[in-house]
């Protein structure tokens, strides 16, 4: 089932740097690269596949075929397991928090293309006791929303490897926006004392901060967490953040979703207006995938958040 050639035949890895420039780089006397991991697939893309390929790779050992996981209707998470699991010739199925979502919307309808059988439960059970959904399915591998659990944050160890082959001098600042805490806290065990780690909160969860020391092997302190960027919460904007997406996307031709990769790369133009980084620093940015979602954000909002499928 589980076929390496196949994974290394269509997965772009290690995921490709593109530098950035602006003539605010150039006044500050820093340099800004973009890690490009939403190029790793076109429908597997970002910290996704990072965080679902030792989940997968357990669930082959364990001659386990069917994978359960969990998301909203929309979630970049769903989209990817769908397509890993179709790849890779996994059973999927989707838990999705509403009972009353839209099946046609983008997400859903891709998953649902890619052999995932949709379930929809209620928001009160979902939120309540995901042990007691899982349960009803005995014979499948579970990996949790956003594949946040021990093998997602090891995943990121193949990541954390690319950037410290590729980013050996002093000083280096990898950038991540903050879901769950998943790709950051496997970063930070993960990356060399060269780096330290900035992550940019997309949601109003003031918690996030001692969610991910829990989450951390070791006791750290190469990182920082900012929480001003998270424009009202999760899924919430601006019509300034989606400029800014739209203006970055027209003059670096690097497209950003709303929800995730657009809040931190305005984050990172603020916190290098504000004298954030020393002078000579070097900042690379994760690009954690999820364009798939720009569609749906469109369609749902009325808003036209530059993208090409």
């Amino acid at each position: 089932m589980f076929d390496q050639d196949l994974i290394n035949k269509h997965l772009n890895i290690p995921s490709p740097i593109s530098s950035i420039d602006s003539k605010l780089f150039r006044e500050k006397n820093v340099k800004l690269f973009v890690k490009r991991d939403d190029l790793i697939h076109p429908e597997i893309s970002g910290n996704k596949w990072r965080k679902l390929f030792l989940n997968l790779l357990e669930a082959n050992d364990k001659n386990q075929d069917t994978i359960l996981t969990f998301g909203g209707a929309f979630s970049n998470h769903i989209y990817a397991t769908a397509a890993a699991c179709n790849l890779l010739g996994f059973k999927s199925i989707g838990i999705i928090r509403g009972e009353h979502v839209d099946e046609l919307n983008h997400t859903l309808n891709f998953a649902t293309s890619k052999g995932m059988k949709i379930v929809r439960v209620s928001k009160a059970i979902y939120g309540k006791d995901k042990k007691l959904i899982s349960d009803q399915y005995p014979y499948s591998y579970v990996i949790p929303e956003g594949g946040n659990n021990d093998l997602g944050r090891e995943g990121m160890k193949y990541l954390a490897d690319e950037l410290n082959s590729e980013f050996k001098e002093n000083p280096t600042y990898v950038i991540t926006p903050i879901g769950t805490g998943c790709t950051i806290s496997g970063l930070i065990d993960n990356l060399s004392n060269n780096f330290k780690v900035l992550g940019i909160n997309v949601l109003k969860n003031l918690e996030i901060e001692k969610q991910i020391s829990l989450q951390l092997k070791n006791a750290k302190s190469n990182y920082s967490i900012y929480n001003d960027y998270h424009f009202g919460g999760y899924a919430k904007t601006t019509d300034d953040l989606i400029d800014f997406a739209n203006h970055f996307s027209n003059e670096h031709n690097i497209y950003l979703d709303p929800i995730y990769t657009a809040k931190m790369m305005f984050a990172v133009y603020d916190l290098i207006h504000k004298n954030t980084f020393p002078e000579g620093a070097k900042i690379v940015c994760i690009h954690t995938g999820g364009l798939q979602g720009i569609k749906s954000y469109n369609r749902l909002k009325g808003k036209k958040v530059k993208w090409t499928e």
